[in-house]
């Protein structure tokens, strides 16, 4: 059964643009507090390895240039002290420019998926987080709840797929019409930034700008020597 309706495809004569974003036709809850809420997905292709995309997506200093809806993003500190290293931050994002700016404390890990031959970046909000009130700065913020997944695949040396699954409840009913204009202009702006700073990355750092250890994983290899077989998938074949 197909859970999910397409916001946008390639039509009949157009020319290819390698990226594709859907909402879900049911909604579907986040945890047990909020709402169940419509769930938004961008997918596609881009010219340049799983690593060198994960490296773009995990670079701390390019966080808001690559998010349309960024506003602010700190790290708040990183945890390797359980089997993954996680990474605790607290973000701001623009909506709409007629909604007041929404805010949250968030963790995110990362997972290798030998099966699937993929990366995955999960993030989530969480209130386990010490908070820093001297970081939200003197606008008047609202609170959301979000959850979302990165999952880039291994395809070629030059090429990967990737597929971005979110939601979040940000304190206000939810508008259909409202959530396909923004999904289909995150998915739009998700592509071409993503594209541009793997390139621009290449360009500078040749794709081997060392990320700090503790935030997440530099590399394949590294993940392998650090953690072994720990992932999501119970056993290989």
């Amino acid at each position: 059964m197909n859970d999910w309706r397409t916001v946008r495809r390639t039509r009949i004569g157009e020319r290819e643009k390698q990226y594709y974003t859907y909402v879900t036709k049911v909604k579907w809850p986040i945890d047990g507090v909020c709402d169940e809420q419509i769930m938004a997905k961008c997918t596609g292709h881009l010219d340049f390895s799983a690593k060198e995309a994960l490296h773009a997506l995990l670079d701390a200093e390019l966080q808001i240039q690559w998010n349309n809806l960024l506003r602010k993003f700190k790290v708040i500190k990183y945890d390797n002290s359980g089997d993954y290293d996680v990474v605790q931050s607290y973000n701001q994002v623009d909506i709409a420019f007629f909604l007041r700016r929404r805010h949250c404390y968030g963790v995110a890990t990362v997972v290798y998926d030998f099966k699937r031959k993929c990366y995955m970046w999960c993030c989530k909000t969480s209130t386990g987080v010490e908070e820093d009130p001297s970081i939200h700065g003197k606008k008047k913020l609202v609170r959301m709840v979000s959850a979302a997944c990165y999952t880039i695949y291994e395809v070629g040396e030059n090429k990967c797929r990737y597929s971005f699954v979110g939601s979040a409840d940000v304190n206000i009913k939810q508008n259909e019409t409202l959530l396909i204009a923004l999904t289909k202009k995150r998915g739009k702006t998700m592509h071409e930034e993503w594209q541009k700073l793997c390139q621009y990355r290449k360009m500078k750092y040749n794709s081997e700008r060392p990320l700090d250890h503790n935030q997440n994983l530099d590399t394949l290899d590294s993940f392998f020597k650090r953690y072994g077989t720990k992932t999501w998938v119970a056993d290989e074949e």
